[in-house]
C-alpha cells in the first residue's frame, strides 16, 4: 500500500515535468547523516541524468528500505534540481536495563507492555516505566523508581535505557496482636508468626501469608467465630523497617469433637470439617458444621444421614459434639428413561453416564449429582438439535421398605430435531461459493447439532487460512448466524463472510536487524516471493528465527492489512540479542562425597551478520573428599550456517579433557575428541544431523600403583565414527518444558576406515522419547522418559569394544538416581577393570516424574519419581536383573545457579550397597 500511494504522490509531483529532461535530486535539507545513508542505499541519489522513470524506481527503493510516513520529490526552481521530501520514523536499534533483578529483560517489557512498535510513544513509556515501578514495589522495594531515557544513535536510529533504582526492601521487625482475650494464646500466637515472618520483606503476598498462618492458628484454638481484619502497618521514619497490628474482636471460644463409629474422627475434624482454618459469622456454629458433615456424607452415598449433636459451656468455652448417623449405604437399584424420545431408552442411560459424576457413574445414589447428570444429559439433546427438549420429571427418591436402594426416573420430552430450511453464504466470491459449501459438510433439509454447526464453522476457516485468506472473519457469528422457524423445528443459516484478499508475497522487508543480515532471515523464512501467506507458514517462520537464537523477538505483518491489495509486502521486525556470550561459576555436588565444580567460557553467536558462531569453554572438578584429583575439560566449538545459502549448519568441536573414567579403580582417561557435522532443520520442530568424530584415549592410573592394585594396565585407542541423529523437539520450553515431548534416535558406525585403532569394528543405536504431560489447573507436570540402546561388535580385530567408553553404564543423578557413584553398574566386580565387549549389549532405562511448583515467586519445585533400568551384555550372567529406585527431590533457584537435592530409595537392596543416595548439586552449569 505504501508504494502504491507513493507511485500517486510521484505521479502528481512531477507530473508538470517534461520527459525529456535530465533531473538531479537535491537532498539539501536532510540531516548529514541521513542523507548518507540514503545515498548508500541507493547510489542513483548522486547522479544528474534521471528521467522520469529512474525518479520513480528511486522513490519505491527508498520505500522499501525505509520507514517513510510521507516521501515525494517537489521542484526547486534551480535549474533541474527536484527537492526529496519526507517524514521518516524514527528505529529502536537497541534497548538496555540498568539496574534490573529478579526479572529478564523480556519479562520486564512483556510486563510493561512494550515491543518495537510501540515503544517510542512517549505515554507507552511511562505507563511501562510506572508498571514496572509497581512489580518492585509489589515485591518489597517501597521506594523503587523507573526512568527511561532516549538517546539518539543517529538522525531516525534511537536507542533506550530504562534504569531501575530500588533501595532496599522494607523488613518486618514485630507482629502483634490486640484484643483476642486470652492473653496467653495471644502471646503463643504473637511468639509463634515472629519466629516465622520477623525479617521478611514487606509485601503483599507476605501479609497474606501472615494473615492466612492467623486464621489458622486463631482455628486451631478455637476462636471460630473471630475474623482476621486487614493489619495496620507503622512505619519506621526511614520506612525500611515496619510493624504490623492485628486489631482482633473478642468472641466465644469453641472446642469441637467429631464422634462417629465407623469413620476416623481425625480425618472428619481436619479434612471434612478444615476445623484448622474453619471460620464462621453465624453466632452458632453447630448448623453450619451439621451441614458439611450431611454434605460429605451424602457425597459418599448416604442420603439418610443424620448428625445429632450436643453443647457444654465449661471454663468459658463450649464443647461441641457432634454424632454422625450415617445410615444405610445407597446405590442405585432402578434407573428408567421414559418419555417423548426417539431413540432406544439404552442410548439415553449411557449418555446419561457419561455425562454424570464418577461417584454416579459407580451407581451411588447423589441426588444433587444425579439431578446435574440430568440437566446434562437435556444440554447434549439440545445440542444434537433437539432444541425444544426439556426434563417433564426428574424423580429421584429411595423405596421406604429398603432405603439403601434408590430409584431414578427421568421423563424427557424430546421435541422435533431441527431440520436446516436454508442456507445463504453472504460476502463470499462466485469462485469459492460452491466450494465453502462442500467443506462445510452440511446441507439444505438435514438434521444439524451444535456440534455438527461447530465443525462447519472450524472447517469454514481451516479453508480460507490454508488457501492464504488470512484476513478471514465471520461477521455474525455471536448474532444471526443461526434463525429458527417454525416453532423452532427449522433454521436458517445466514454466513456473513469477509473473505479479504488471497494474499501473495509481492516483497520481502526485514526491519530492526541492524548485525544480522537480510539473507539469514529470508533464508529462516518459511515463505518467498510468490508464494500464498498462510498463518501456518507465518507461525512457521517465527518460530525458526527464534530458534536461530539471534533474535529477542521476532513479529510478521503484511505492510497492506486490512486492505484489497492481493500482493503484498511482508514485513518482518526483530529484536536482536547481544550475540556476545560469558559465563564463570562455581557448584558443588555430593558426588564421591564432595566434588567442587568450576567453569568458565565465552562465545560469539553472530560473526559477520551470518550466525556463524565460536565459543570456547572450560570445565574443572576437584574431588576434595576421596580422590583429590583435577579433572579437566576444554572445548572449542565453531558453527557456520547456511552452506551454500541453504539450511545447513556446519558444525565442529575439539575437546581435550583428563577425566575419572571409573572412581572405583582410580582409572583416568586422557581424551581428545574431534567431531565434524551437518546439521539441517526440516521444520522448527524437527532437525537432522549427520556427523564424524575421531577420538583418541589414553586410560592410566591416578598412580601406577593403582594400576597394580585394581588388576588392569594402561592402554591407548582411538574410535573413528560416523552416524545420523534425528531429534523431534515439541516441547513449549527448552529449559523447564510443561507439555510437548522431545525424541532423538543416534545411530554410530566405528571402524578402521574412519580411524579405528586398536578396538574392533561396531555399530550403535540409542533412542530416547520424552513426554511432559501438564496437571490441569494445578501447576504440576508428569514427565514419562523411556530410552534404550543397543551395541553390536562386528569382530574385525577381535579386539573388543572398550565398555568404559562406548558401553551402556546405569546408575547416579541422569539414569538411575539411589546409585552411589561407586555403585553403577555393571560393576568392576561384575565384568572386571578393563572388560571388552566381543558381543553385543543393550539397555533399558525408565524414568517417570511428578513435578509440582512449592513456590512460584521463589521458583521453588519438588518432584517425587521412579528410576528403572537394566543392562544386558550377550554371554554374561548378572546376579541382577532390573535396579529401580523411588524418591523425592526439591529444586531451586539460587544467586549462584540452580540448586538441585534429591533422595533415592533402591527398591532392591543387593548386598553390600547402601540403601539409597542423595544427590545434591548447586552451581552446576
Amino acid at each position: 500500500m505504501r508504494i502504491f500511494l507513493t507511485a500517486l504522490l510521484l505521479t502528481f509531483s512531477i507530473s508538470v515535468l517534461s520527459a525529456e529532461i535530465k533531473y538531479s535530486i537535491s537532498l539539501k535539507d536532510w540531516p548529514v547523516d541521513m542523507a548518507s545513508r540514503l545515498v548508500k542505499m541507493v547510489p542513483e541519489l548522486k547522479r544528474r541524468d534521471l528521467d522520469l522513470e529512474n525518479l520513480n524506481e528511486i522513490l519505491k527503493k527508498l520505500d522499501d528500505n525505509f520507514h517513510f510516513n510521507s516521501l515525494k520529490l517537489v521542484k526547486n526552481n534551480v535549474n533541474n534540481d527536484l527537492l526529496l521530501v519526507g517524514e521518516i520514523s524514527p528505529e529502536v536499534k537497541k534497548i538496555t536495563f540498568e539496574g534490573l533483578s529478579i526479572l529478564s529483560d523480556t519479562e520486564a517489557l512483556s510486563l510493561m507492555g512494550l515491543n518495537i512498535n510501540n515503544i517510542l510513544d512517549e505515554e507507552n513509556l511511562k505507563n511501562g516505566s510506572g508498571k514496572l515501578s509497581q512489580y518492585y514495589r509489589e515485591q518489597g522495594y517501597r521506594f523503587a523508581q523507573v526512568s527511561y531515557s532516549i538517546v539518539p544513535e543517529s538522525t531516525v536510529i534511537k536507542n533506550i535505557t530504562f534504569t531501575v533504582v530500588k533501595k532496599e526492601k522494607t523488613k518486618l521487625v514485630d507482629i502483634k496482636l490486640d484484643n483476642l482475650g486470652d492473653e496467653s494464646i495471644q502471646k503463643d500466637i504473637e511468639k509463634y508468626l515472629r519466629r516465622n515472618f520477623r525479617l521478611s520483606t514487606l509485601n503483599q503476598e507476605n501479609l497474606n501469608k501472615i494473615s492466612q498462618k492467623l486464621r489458622s492458628l486463631l482455628s486451631g484454638n478455637g476462636y471460630y467465630l473471630t475474623p482476621v481484619p486487614s493489619p495496620q502497618i507503622i512505619f519506621s521514619a526511614d520506612e525500611l523497617t515496619a510493624k504490623v497490628l492485628f486489631k482482633l474482636s473478642i468472641s466465644q471460644r469453641y472446642h469441637v469433637e467429631v464422634q462417629s463409629k465407623h469413620s476416623d474422627h481425625i480425618s472428619l475434624e481436619d479434612d471434612v470439617l478444615k476445623l484448622g482454618t474453619f471460620t464462621s459469622k453465624e453466632q452458632n456454629i453447630a448448623a453450619e458444621l451439621v451441614e458439611r458433615l450431611k454434605a460429605h456424607y451424602m457425597a459418599k452415598g448416604y442420603p439418610h444421614v443424620n448428625v445429632p449433636f450436643y453443647e457444654v459451656r465449661k471454663d468459658e468455652r463450649i464443647f461441641l459434639t457432634l454424632i454422625p448417623d450415617e445410615g444405610p449405604y445407597t446405590k442405585i437399584s432402578d434407573f428408567r428413561i421414559t418419555g417423548q424420545i426417539s431413540r432406544d431408552e439404552s442410548f439415553y442411560k449411557e449418555k446419561f453416564y457419561e455425562l454424570a459424576s464418577a461417584a454416579v457413574q459407580d451407581k451411588l445414589f447423589i441426588k444433587e449429582d444425579i439431578e446435574q447428570a440430568a440437566k446434562n444429559l437435556l444440554i447434549f439433546l439440545q445440542n444434537d438439535g433437539f432444541v425444544n427438549a426439556k426434563l417433564a420429571r426428574v424423580f429421584i427418591s429411595t423405596i421406604r421398605e429398603s432405603p439403601s436402594s434408590g430409584v431414578v426416573v427421568i421423563q424427557i420430552e424430546e421435541g422435533q430435531q431441527v431440520r436446516i430450511n436454508s442456507m445463504s453464504f453472504k460476502g463470499v466470491s462466485d469462485a469459492n461459493r460452491e466450494l465453502v459449501k462442500q467443506i462445510s459438510g452440511i446441507s439444505i433439509n438435514q438434521s444439524l447439532s451444535l456440534i455438527q454447526l461447530e465443525s462447519a464453522l472450524y472447517n469454514i476457516k481451516s479453508f480460507y487460512e490454508k488457501t492464504g485468506y488470512i484476513e478471514y472473519a465471520l461477521l455474525n457469528e455471536n448474532t444471526d448466524l443461526v434463525t429458527y422457524t417454525d416453532n423452532n423445528s427449522k433454521i436458517d443459516l445466514n454466513f456473513e463472510i469477509k473473505e479479504g484478499p488471497r494474499v501473495e508475497v509481492q516483497s520481502i522487508v526485514t526491519e530492526g536487524n541492524s548485525r544480522t543480515k537480510d539473507k539469514l532471515i529470508l533464508i529462516e523464512l518459511d515463505f518467498k516471493i510468490g508464494d500464498i501467506l498462510t498463518p501456518e507458514k507465518v507461525e512457521e517462520s517465527v518460530s525458526r528465527l527464534q530458534r536461530t537464537g539471534h533474535f529477542n523477538s521476532v513479529e510478521i505483518s503484511t505492510l497492506e492489512k486490512g486492505t484489497p491489495i492481493a500482493q503484498r509486502s511482508v514485513v518482518v521486525k526483530v529484536v536482536e540479542r547481544d550475540p556476545g556470550v560469558r559465563v564463570l561459576g562455581v557448584g558443588l555436588t555430593d558426588e564421591n562425597r564432595g566434588t567442587l565444580h568450576g567453569y568458565a567460557g565465552v562465545a560469539y553467536r553472530n560473526f559477520q551478520g551470518w550466525g556463524i558462531g565460536a565459543s570456547f569453554r572450560s570445565e574443572l572438578n576437584y574431588n576434595f573428599a576421596d580422590i583429590k584429583y583435577l579433572e579437566q575439560k576444554h572445548t572449542f566449538g565453531f558453527v557456520f550456517p547456511y552452506l551454500f545459502g541453504t539450511r545447513t549448519r556446519f558444525r565442529t568441536s575439539a575437546t581435550r579433557a583428563n577425566t575419572i573414567a571409573d572412581v572405583r579403580i582410580n582409572k583416568v582417561s586422557e581424551a581428545n575428541a574431534a567431531v565434524f557435522s551437518l546439521e539441517q532443520d526440516f521444520s522448527s520442530h524437527i532437525t537432522g544431523i549427520f556427523s564424524y568424530s575421531v577420538s583418541t584415549f589414553k586410560d592410566h592410573g591416578i598412580s601406577s600403583d593403582d594400576e597394580i592394585k585394581y588388576g588392569y594396565i594402561g592402554e591407548s585407542l582411538v574410535i573413528g565414527s560416523i552416524g545420523p541423529t534425528l531429534d523431534i523437539d515439541y516441547r513449549d520450553n527448552l529449559f523447564n518444558p510443561t507439555k510437548g515431548s522431545f525424541s532423538r534416535i543416534s545411530l554410530e558406525y566405528a571402524a578402521e576406515s574412519f580411524g579405528n585403532n586398536n578396538v574392533d569394528d561396531f555399530y550403535r543405536i540409542i533412542a530416547q522419547t520424552t513426554h511432559y504431560f501438564p496437571v490441569k489447573s494445578t501447576g504440576m507436570v508428569f514427565a514419562q522418559s523411556l530410552q534404550g540402546g543397543y551395541l553390536k561388535d562386528l569382530e574385525t580385530q577381535r579386539e573388543g569394544i572398550p565398555f568404559d567408553k562406548r558401553g551402556f553404564l546405569l546408575g547416579g543423578r541422569t539414569t538411575i538416581r539411589g546409585f552411589e557413584s561407586s555403585e553403577f553398574f555393571p560393576t568392576t566386580a561384575d565384568i572386571g577393570a578393563s572388560y571388552r565387549l566381543n558381543t553385543s549389549s543393550s539397555y533399558e532405562l525408565v524414568k517417570s516424574e511428578l513435578r509440582f511448583p512449592i513456590s512460584v515467586k521463589y521458583d521453588l519445585a519438588g518432584a517425587i519419581f521412579y528410576d528403572g533400568g537394566r543392562v544386558q551384555i550377550e554371554g554374561v550372567n548378572f546376579t541382577y536383573n532390573w535396579r529401580d529406585a523411588v524418591g523425592f527431590g526439591i529444586r531451586y533457584n539460587t544467586p549462584v545457579g540452580p540448586l538441585s537435592l534429591e533422595y533415592a530409595q533402591k527398591l532392591n537392596k543387593k548386598a553390600g550397597e547402601s540403601d539409597g543416595a542423595f544427590h545434591l548439586s548447586v552451581g552446576v552449569f
